[in-house]
């Protein structure tokens, strides 16, 4: 059987009083409501599935079926199963009641703009260093040409940019950041990455440059880029903090899963998992406010460091 390495295998076993077998339409539902992935069974049973859910069968050498699903498509999801929505994280099944189905649906459209050809002039200088980046942290990518490097790197899609690789090359969103009346702008998130962040950390503390960092980043992934695409973030004196302005309504998911590979890949962000963590722990009263009327999240983080305001920054 061929299948790739993060396919997610769900072994199916035997049983007498079927107690597995009775499983089965919750996971194909699981797998279908999130990326797909592969069962492996000792026989096909009868079951009844959303008709919308697609997945064929091979037999093995072994004597067992593989039973391939596909996810479903965006405006498909979530499929139910007696009025539950089953998916997959991490190689587990989650049950959520019918209140998921509209969460999940506007997820499914959020994942989407990953894949959603844009048009976007490109920033050949950002491009270039994005790929020192990436063959000075990874192995494998070598020998590709420049075309394949960019799909391989998720910048592009077949042929066609991807919108995450357009928020990172392109000129499609604003990211501001000012001290009193002094600011700095950037118009794709590798310069407000490699240019901005630079700026705002030189002066501070080593704790506090890392938590600023992760709050940064953090607000990068998970801003919701259909709303708006201007990201602010202000220093404030008294006491002195950094405000970071971002459009989003808090999920508990990673909003641009596309962009979280990039970023990983390029040694922007090393591990999804502990950065609000590391940020608690530099400034335990660190917060996200939510204005649900302007669909907008403001994370607010003490600064400290050698000097003070205004000179944090130097631009």
């Amino acid at each position: 059987m061929n299948y790739d390495l993060g396919d997610d295998i769900y072994f199916l076993k035997s049983s007498e009083n079927d107690d597995e077998i009775n499983k089965l339409p919750e996971i194909i539902c699981a797998l279908a409501n999130s990326s797909g992935g592969i069962v492996i069974l000792d026989s096909i049973p009868e079951i009844n599935i959303p008709h919308e859910i697609e997945y064929s069968v091979q037999e093995l050498a072994d004597g067992k079926y593989a039973l391939h699903v596909q996810p479903l498509k965006w405006n498909l999801r979530p499929a139910m199963i007696h009025n539950r929505v089953y998916r997959r994280v991490e190689g587990e099944n989650l049950i959520s009641g019918r209140y998921a189905r509209s969460v999940m649906s506007m997820d499914a459209l959020s994942f989407s703009r990953d894949d959603f050809p844009v048009k976007a002039m490109l920033d050949e200088e950002c491009m270039n260093e994005f790929r020192d980046s990436v063959l000075s942290l990874q192995t494998g990518y070598e020998n590709l040409n420049r075309n394949e490097f960019f799909r391989r790197t998720f910048i592009y899609s077949g042929k066609y940019l991807t919108f995450a690789g357009a928020l990172m090359f392109g000129k499609i969103i604003r990211v501001c950041a000012k001290v009193n009346d002094t600011k700095i702008d950037a118009y794709n998130i590798w310069r407000a990455y490699t240019d901005i962040l630079p700026r705002m950390t030189q002066k501070l503390s080593d704790s506090c440059a890392c938590a600023l960092r992760e709050a940064f980043i953090n607000s990068l992934l998970h801003s919701d880029y259909n709303i708006s695409r201007l990201i602010t973030i202000t220093i404030k004196p008294r006491p002195l903090r950094a405000v970071i302005d971002n459009p989003a309504i808090i999920r508990g998911i990673t909003r641009n899963h596309r962009l979280e590979k990039i970023f990983m890949l390029s040694g922007i962000s090393q591990c999804k998992h502990e950065g609000i963590e590391r940020i608690k722990s530099y400034d335990p009263n660190f917060k996200l406010e939510q204005d649900m009327l302007n669909f907008r999240v403001k994370a607010a983080i003490r600064l400290e460091g050698i000097e003070a305001l205004p000179e944090v920054i130097m631009l």
